[in-house]
Protein backbone atom coordinates (compact mmCIF):
# COMPACT_ATOMS: atom_id res chain seq x y z
CA UNK A 1 0.00 0.00 0.00
CA UNK A 2 2.56 2.23 0.70
CA UNK A 3 3.71 1.70 -2.76
CA UNK A 4 0.83 3.02 -4.15
CA UNK A 5 1.03 6.27 -2.07
CA UNK A 6 4.20 6.92 -3.08
CA UNK A 7 3.80 6.15 -6.76
CA UNK A 8 0.76 8.36 -6.72
CA UNK A 9 2.82 11.71 -4.82
CA UNK A 10 5.57 11.13 -7.44
CA UNK A 11 2.99 11.70 -9.96
CA UNK A 12 1.34 14.10 -8.84
CA UNK A 13 4.69 16.10 -7.74
CA UNK A 14 4.96 17.22 -11.41
CA UNK A 15 2.74 20.04 -11.07
CA UNK A 16 4.82 21.95 -8.95
CA UNK A 17 7.00 23.98 -11.67
CA UNK A 18 4.66 25.18 -14.10
CA UNK A 19 4.83 28.30 -15.76
CA UNK A 20 2.05 30.78 -15.42
CA UNK A 21 0.72 33.39 -17.41
CA UNK A 22 -2.06 36.07 -17.48
CA UNK A 23 -4.75 36.26 -20.25
CA UNK A 24 -7.67 38.33 -20.45
CA UNK A 25 -11.15 36.65 -19.41
CA UNK A 26 -12.64 36.86 -22.64
CA UNK A 27 -9.97 35.30 -23.99
CA UNK A 28 -10.39 31.73 -22.66
CA UNK A 29 -11.47 29.78 -25.35
CA UNK A 30 -10.08 31.98 -28.50
CA UNK A 31 -8.08 30.07 -30.52
CA UNK A 32 -4.89 32.09 -29.83
CA UNK A 33 -4.92 33.92 -27.09
CA UNK A 34 -2.37 37.13 -26.40
CA UNK A 35 -0.86 36.80 -23.17
CA UNK A 36 1.43 38.00 -20.36
CA UNK A 37 4.53 35.11 -19.51
CA UNK A 38 4.16 35.90 -15.38
CA UNK A 39 7.94 34.97 -14.78
CA UNK A 40 9.71 37.57 -16.83
CA UNK A 41 6.39 39.69 -18.07
CA UNK A 42 7.52 38.83 -21.86
CA UNK A 43 4.08 39.22 -23.87
CA UNK A 44 3.68 35.80 -26.29
CA UNK A 45 0.83 34.33 -27.68
CA UNK A 46 -0.88 30.86 -26.85
CA UNK A 47 -2.26 28.25 -28.71
CA UNK A 48 -5.89 27.88 -27.45
CA UNK A 49 -6.84 24.58 -25.47
CA UNK A 50 -2.98 24.26 -24.32
CA UNK A 51 -4.34 26.17 -20.94
CA UNK A 52 -6.18 26.17 -18.38
CA UNK A 53 -7.75 29.07 -15.90
CA UNK A 54 -6.66 28.22 -12.28
CA UNK A 55 -8.43 28.65 -9.27
CA UNK A 56 -7.02 31.87 -8.37
CA UNK A 57 -9.02 35.03 -8.34
CA UNK A 58 -8.62 37.61 -11.13
CA UNK A 59 -5.63 40.16 -11.21
CA UNK A 60 -7.38 43.77 -10.19
CA UNK A 61 -6.80 44.72 -13.52
CA UNK A 62 -9.02 41.64 -14.72
CA UNK A 63 -6.74 38.96 -16.23
CA UNK A 64 -6.38 35.40 -15.04
CA UNK A 65 -4.09 33.31 -14.28
CA UNK A 66 -3.79 30.58 -16.52
CA UNK A 67 -1.18 27.11 -16.50
CA UNK A 68 -1.14 23.99 -19.00
CA UNK A 69 -3.54 21.57 -18.44
CA UNK A 70 -2.03 19.35 -15.98
CA UNK A 71 -4.37 16.59 -14.35
CA UNK A 72 -7.01 17.68 -17.17
CA UNK A 73 -4.58 16.32 -20.18
CA UNK A 74 -5.00 13.36 -22.56
CA UNK A 75 -1.73 12.29 -21.18
CA UNK A 76 -2.23 12.24 -17.37
CA UNK A 77 -5.69 10.55 -18.24
CA UNK A 78 -3.83 7.59 -20.03
CA UNK A 79 -1.32 7.14 -17.64
CA UNK A 80 -4.07 6.74 -14.80
CA UNK A 81 -5.61 4.23 -17.10
CA UNK A 82 -2.40 2.41 -17.42
CA UNK A 83 -1.56 2.76 -14.12
CA UNK A 84 -4.98 1.28 -12.90
CA UNK A 85 -4.85 -1.24 -15.61
CA UNK A 86 -1.54 -2.53 -14.78
CA UNK A 87 -2.92 -2.71 -10.62
CA UNK A 88 -5.32 -5.34 -11.96
CA UNK A 89 -3.00 -7.49 -14.12
CA UNK A 90 -0.54 -7.66 -11.41
CA UNK A 91 -3.37 -8.44 -8.60
CA UNK A 92 -4.88 -11.26 -11.54
CA UNK A 93 -1.45 -12.50 -12.24
CA UNK A 94 -0.51 -12.99 -9.12
CA UNK A 95 -4.31 -14.51 -7.75
CA UNK A 96 -3.72 -16.72 -10.97
CA UNK A 97 -0.27 -17.84 -10.56
CA UNK A 98 -0.72 -18.86 -6.70
CA UNK A 99 -4.21 -21.07 -7.44
CA UNK A 100 -2.27 -22.63 -10.51
CA UNK A 101 0.73 -23.56 -7.85
CA UNK A 102 -2.09 -24.61 -5.34
CA UNK A 103 -3.00 -27.48 -8.11
CA UNK A 104 0.12 -28.91 -8.47
CA UNK A 105 0.57 -29.51 -5.02
CA UNK A 106 -1.16 -32.99 -3.73
CA UNK A 107 -2.36 -33.41 -0.24
CA UNK A 108 0.66 -34.89 1.24
CA UNK A 109 2.42 -31.53 -0.06
CA UNK A 110 4.59 -33.27 -2.71
CA UNK A 111 4.23 -32.99 -6.71
CA UNK A 112 1.19 -34.69 -8.04
CA UNK A 113 1.78 -38.01 -10.56
CA UNK A 114 0.97 -36.65 -14.04
CA UNK A 115 -2.87 -35.68 -14.44
CA UNK A 116 -5.08 -33.31 -16.10
CA UNK A 117 -5.54 -31.13 -12.55
CA UNK A 118 -1.57 -30.76 -12.25
CA UNK A 119 -1.05 -29.95 -16.34
CA UNK A 120 -3.76 -27.23 -15.68
CA UNK A 121 -2.41 -26.03 -12.78
CA UNK A 122 0.94 -25.56 -14.79
CA UNK A 123 -0.82 -23.73 -17.21
CA UNK A 124 -2.13 -21.43 -14.81
CA UNK A 125 1.01 -21.11 -13.03
CA UNK A 126 2.68 -19.60 -15.97
CA UNK A 127 -0.24 -17.60 -17.16
CA UNK A 128 0.66 -16.09 -14.00
CA UNK A 129 4.14 -15.35 -13.74
CA UNK A 130 3.18 -14.04 -17.99
CA UNK A 131 0.88 -11.40 -16.41
CA UNK A 132 1.93 -10.38 -13.14
CA UNK A 133 5.16 -8.73 -14.50
CA UNK A 134 3.50 -7.07 -17.54
CA UNK A 135 1.09 -5.58 -15.09
CA UNK A 136 4.21 -4.34 -12.88
CA UNK A 137 5.81 -2.67 -15.87
CA UNK A 138 2.27 -1.06 -16.73
CA UNK A 139 2.20 0.07 -12.85
CA UNK A 140 6.03 1.93 -13.48
CA UNK A 141 5.03 3.66 -16.65
CA UNK A 142 1.59 4.59 -15.39
CA UNK A 143 2.82 7.01 -13.46
CA UNK A 144 5.54 8.20 -15.80
CA UNK A 145 3.35 9.26 -17.97
CA UNK A 146 0.80 11.28 -15.42
CA UNK A 147 3.74 13.01 -14.27
CA UNK A 148 4.61 13.61 -17.90
CA UNK A 149 1.07 15.11 -18.87
CA UNK A 150 1.14 17.16 -14.84
CA UNK A 151 4.08 19.01 -16.65
CA UNK A 152 2.60 20.04 -19.90
CA UNK A 153 3.11 24.11 -20.51
CA UNK A 154 0.77 25.82 -22.62
CA UNK A 155 2.06 26.05 -26.28
CA UNK A 156 3.61 29.35 -27.07
CA UNK A 157 3.19 29.98 -30.71
CA UNK A 158 5.57 32.68 -30.90
CA UNK A 159 5.42 37.24 -29.91
CA UNK A 160 2.47 38.58 -30.98
CA UNK A 161 2.86 42.27 -32.71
Amino acid sequence: MRWIAITLAAALSGCADIPAYLVQPDQLHAQAAPATRERDGHAVLLKGGSFMPTSEPALPDGRVRVRGPGRHSALWKAGLGVTLIGWAMAITGAAIGIAGAARTICSDFRSCPDSPRTREGYRMFYAGITIGPIGDAATVVGPALMSAGARLKPVELDEPR
